[in-house]
């Protein structure tokens, strides 16, 4: 070793900062990537994934298996059911509200286009009869169900009385809303009476439930939906 010191090696610069440069775009190109995937698995975007889902199967149930087209429909209304119930335990109410809003639209569409769905998507099958919220029923009440063809809305109305249980007491708001949508429903389609039977009963279910849960509050808002929804019966000359 001689301690003499070379000369200093050349830096392309040039290749450098073109290296850099194209290093910055392709991460810039990237983050329409990840805001697309955030805004996929957002809770919001997968509840409404799953209740256009569930209406493209409702429709097509025209041109295939109406047993397959129950399957899904009844996975999809679960799913959001889920969906609500985990939004409720980690106390994140918004996405609790936004399950319950799907399911009231989904049974809005349903309800709209009633008139064109097939014979075999109304018939209680073995697709319907096996699912957890109709094995238990008595079998007056699948019958009730079968000659209403009202499988679809006890289904939701029943998801509605599930999670109605769960919020009273605690998520009063998410309990809240279930009461004004039943109220809505009830509202818009009170050319079906089979229909508007069964949100009477869900009314009875919620004012049961609160009273059991010894919750006031909610019991007061559950009567005062059902006042409206008795007005504005009246006014329409339903009795």
């Amino acid at each position: 070793l001689t301690g003499e010191v070379g000369a200093a090696p050349l830096i392309p610069r040039g290749g450098f900062l073109l290296a850099m440069i194209m290093m910055t775009g392709c991460l810039l190109a990237l983050l329409p990537y990840f805001a697309y995937v955030f805004r996929f698995v957002s809770p919001h975007s997968v509840i409404s994934r799953i209740r256009a889902e569930a209406l493209a199967q409702i429709r097509r149930a025209h041109q295939g298996d109406a047993r397959a087209a129950k399957h899904a429909v009844i996975n999809a209304v679960e799913e959001i059911e889920d969906v609500a119930r985990g939004a409720m335990k980690n106390s994140d109410r918004g996405i609790a509200m936004a399950a319950v809003e799907a399911l009231a639209g989904l049974l809005a569409d349903v309800a709209r286009l009633r008139a064109s769905l097939p014979d075999a998507w109304f018939r209680v099958d073995e697709a319907v009869a096996r699912d957890p919220d109709f094995i238990s029923m008595a079998q007056v009440a699948i019958e009730e169900v079968a000659r209403d063809r009202s499988w679809f809305e006890a289904k939701i109305l029943r998801q509605y009385l599930a999670l109605f249980g769960d919020a009273v007491g605690g998520a009063r708001d998410v309990a809240s809303m279930i009461a004004i949508h039943t109220r809505r429903l009830a509202e818009e389609f009170t050319g079906q009476p089979a229909f508007l039977e069964l949100c009477q009963r869900a009314f009875h279910s919620y004012l049961r439930a609160s009273i059991n849960a010894a919750d006031p509050r909610t019991a007061y808002f559950v009567l005062h939906q059902y006042r409206l929804l008795g007005e504005a019966l009246l006014a329409r000359g339903i009795e």
